[in-house]
């Protein structure tokens, strides 16, 4: 096999996959999309071919067969080496699309530039989607909850950490719809956990917290808040299956912590904002003992059975929104997301894009 190229992960079908050449743009023609063929062999001028090549796309072969439509890769996937793919779990309830959108959208705005992190779009296509989310929220709009099935990443970008070599980064937003095993798609959609380097586990108070304010929720809230949490037990019934699962870096967060505002010790971390300073481990360690204490509290038995079965890990309170929406998808008071790059500042130091001896501590 001499003279062939290494073979590629498609972090969508988990297939090995040898390296198209053609390339593919995308259009919308008469409310369809298309995908064409593109030939960028008749542009001399190489910077231009070169940046046609940045909005391009090349169609997995998928030669498992496995799945049911055609999926596309930015051309430029193959340029930087292995991704780091971080999933999202939780239910579709839990608040983990407003949480994705808002972390998105912050760190786009530079909120991470302080520690020498710098993000842009890979796939332009697929961010358009959130492109839109992110203006929606930021007009004070209820987002929908993502119930669909995972049939592609949430998001791509490079990390360019400064004076070392950029590096992809894929998200996927993970629910408990994803893990039907009754259904042979979602089983298979649902398979990428096998590739993943890190996951953030993501509950709300009133789903999560079951001895949180039992005297407010209704019947319904009651049984579900005590019931399983199938996003998280079918994505550790899935890791279960990797022979390391306890070292894959995990965080887990409490969503809508606006709710869980006028309580001790979550109004304290609610008013810090840590993301923009130096990067302290004894920080991570403090609010992971803190959010420990309020889990065990509330009996989230759920959430710190997720905590107890890896060994680096930590925990979060985060809010999206800075407040609840008004009950018409709207937010009247406006939208102020809080620490929710704390997580995700986390996972970069614990999956190696941040490299120092302050990020080798944080999660241990």
């Amino acid at each position: 096999m001499t003279g062939m190229s290494a073979p590629v992960l498609c972090p969508i079908c988990l297939d090995n996959i040898e390296w198209p050449n053609t390339l593919y743009q995308r259009e919308l023609r008469d409310g369809k999309l298309v995908w064409d063929e593109l030939d960028l062999t008749g542009h001399t001028n190489p910077t231009k071919q070169e940046y046609l090549r940045t909005l391009a796309f090349v169609r997995c072969p998928n030669p498992s067969g496995d799945s049911a439509e055609p999926h596309y890769l930015p051309a430029i996937h193959n340029d930087y080496g292995k991704p780091i793919i971080i999933g999202v779990v939780g239910r579709s309830t839990s608040g983990k699309t407003h949480l994705l959108v808002a972390m998105l959208a912050e760190l786009l705005r530079g909120r991470l530039s302080s520690h020498g992190l710098h993000f842009e779009i890979a796939d332009r296509v697929q961010h358009q989607t959130f492109d839109d989310e992110i203006r929606k929220l930021r007009d004070g709009v209820q987002l929908q909850s993502t119930n669909d099935l995972i049939q592609s990443f949430a998001s791509y970008l490079i990390v360019r950490p400064k004076g070392r070599p950029p590096k992809p980064l894929i998200f996927f937003d993970v629910s408990g719809e994803d893990f039907n095993d009754s259904n042979v798609t979602s089983t298979k959609q649902a398979g990428f956990l096998l590739a993943a380097d890190a996951l953030l586990f993501v509950d709300d108070p009133v789903f999560g917290l079951p001895g949180w304010r039992t005297h407010s929720k209704t019947a319904e809230q009651r049984s579900a808040a005590q019931a399983e949490n199938k996003a998280f037990d079918g994505a550790i019934s899935r890791l279960l299956r990797q022979t390391n699962m306890a070292e894959l870096p995990i965080a887990v967060a409490i969503t809508k912590a606006d709710m869980l505002r006028y309580e001790f010790p979550v109004d304290h971390w609610l008013r810090r904002d840590d993301v923009s300073g130096p990067l302290d481990p004894r920080t991570f360690r403090e609010e992971s003992r803190d959010v420990f204490a309020v889990l065990q509290r509330y009996q989230a038995e759920t959430m710190l059975n997720v905590y107890r079965q890896f060994s680096r890990r930590t925990m979060h309170v985060v809010s999206a929104t800075g407040g609840a929406s008004d009950g018409q998808r709207n937010f009247p008071r406006g939208v102020r997301p809080i620490r929710v790059l704390q997580p995700l500042l986390a996972l970069l130091a614990m999956t190696g894009f941040l490299d120092t001896r302050a990020a080798a501590e944080v999660g241990r």
